[in-house]
């Protein structure tokens, strides 16, 4: 059921916000920046928030869908990491990593000379397992897209 009026912020509702998300990951896969990791994650995060004002949703209900808990858990790490430079307690045993890749020539050969490195975003969660800022993205995106249709949003 859908409130007959919602107080719009930017002409946004949980539909447009969930649009916005999926343009966010899609800028976020061509180029990995992190202005493209922060719009994707507080994003796909705040999501949640919408839902809720909108559609009357519980939190904890929204958390039960699938592996959002999870999922949502590690995005309000990255959004709210990104937003306040600091984060609540909850995520204290949370940490941003920075994983090395070996990248090649275009021969796929490397010697000394040719050997460097990249780094891709990484987060490290409460039980010590390292999660890519790339497949979180994918997997929430997913999620979200999945339980939305669960509710009759999309």
């Amino acid at each position: 059921m859908i409130p007959e009026q919602v107080n719009k912020f930017f002409d946004l509702d949980s539909k447009g916000l969930f649009e916005k998300a999926q343009r966010d990951y899609k800028s976020l896969t061509e180029e990995g920046t992190h202005d493209n990791i922060f719009n994707f994650f507080v994003t796909a995060y705040h999501l949640k928030d919408y839902i809720k004002y909108q559609y009357h949703k519980n939190e904890n209900n929204i958390r039960a869908f699938g592996n959002m808990k999870n999922l949502l858990n590690l995005a309000g790490f990255i959004a709210n990491k990104g937003k306040h430079l600091k984060v609540d307690p909850k995520y204290n045993n949370m940490e941003t990593k920075h994983k090395p890749s070996i990248k090649y020539d275009d021969d796929h050969s490397y010697d000394d000379e040719d050997l460097y490195f990249d780094e891709t975003f990484m987060i490290e969660d409460s039980n010590g397992d390292r999660h890519s800022a790339y497949a979180i993205a994918k997997e929430l995106l997913t999620e979200w897209e999945n339980y939305m249709k669960h509710e009759g949003i999309l």
